[in-house]
């Protein structure tokens, strides 16, 4: 497992790809972006079934040395669920299993040989409209949306600003903790407080912040 330490506002991308000259076209493509590779299905199954911030995208080959991704989604069909998009990319061009990925659950199958542009045109298209339409001011501290809009402390603000760039995966409790006040040490029920403050600031437009373990994730209500 690879991973690119880049931040990003779109969330994680997990790529399921053994080759190692796709790897590095992958790397230069999506370089903007945070992204976490794996070399073979059971590296990726094993994070897979432990993880608590599942990827926002999923690109996938199907023929891996130590298995078919195919045959994984078959056996969790669910999967999609967990993942707001998933696309495969394989040299397999037969229409079975590019019927087979889209009944699963995958929302687009390329072809290899690729021409680069797609992917990378695809990927931006499908990240940029998971963004949230928020209009978030940071002289006035006020965040709009669906055309009403409230008013923030800074701190609620700068929280907000978090959750809003994590979107839609979401962020720990420790990383707002360490974000907001750095080196001070904070009492676990100032962090409770403020978040249930700007939980009801929130609901007056329309938003809502859904804690999910230790996750913190911002969602339209």
């Amino acid at each position: 497992m690879n991973v690119n330490s880049q931040s990003s506002n779109h969330g994680i991308i997990w790529i399921l790809e053994d080759d190692e000259q796709m790897r590095r076209i992958f790397q230069t493509l999506l370089s903007p972006y945070n992204c976490i590779f794996f070399k073979t299905l059971k590296e990726f199954s094993f994070e897979w079934s432990k993880a608590t911030n599942r990827p926002t995208l999923l690109l996938a080959d199907l023929s891996l040395p130590d298995g078919s991704f195919l045959k994984w989604m078959e056996e969790n069909q669910n999967f999609h669920q967990n993942v707001t998009c998933c696309i495969v990319i394989s040299g397999q061009q037969d229409i079975g299993p590019m019927r087979a990925s889209l009944d699963l659950g995958a929302f687009d199958y390329i072809v290899k040989p690729f021409v680069p542009a797609e992917v990378q045109i695809k990927v931006e298209r499908i990240l940029n409209n998971l963004q949230l339409p928020l209009i978030l001011d940071p002289t006035t501290h006020s965040v709009s949306f669906n055309a009403t809009s409230t008013t923030l402390t800074s701190k609620q603000f700068q929280i907000l600003s978090m959750l809003h760039a994590s979107y839609p995966v979401g962020i720990t409790r420790e990383d707002i903790q360490t974000s907001v006040w750095q080196n001070t040490k904070v009492n676990q029920k100032n962090l409770t407080v403020h978040l249930s403050l700007l939980r009801t600031k929130l609901k007056d437009v329309g938003l809502n912040i859904n804690h999910q373990k230790s996750t913190y994730v911002l969602e339209p209500l």
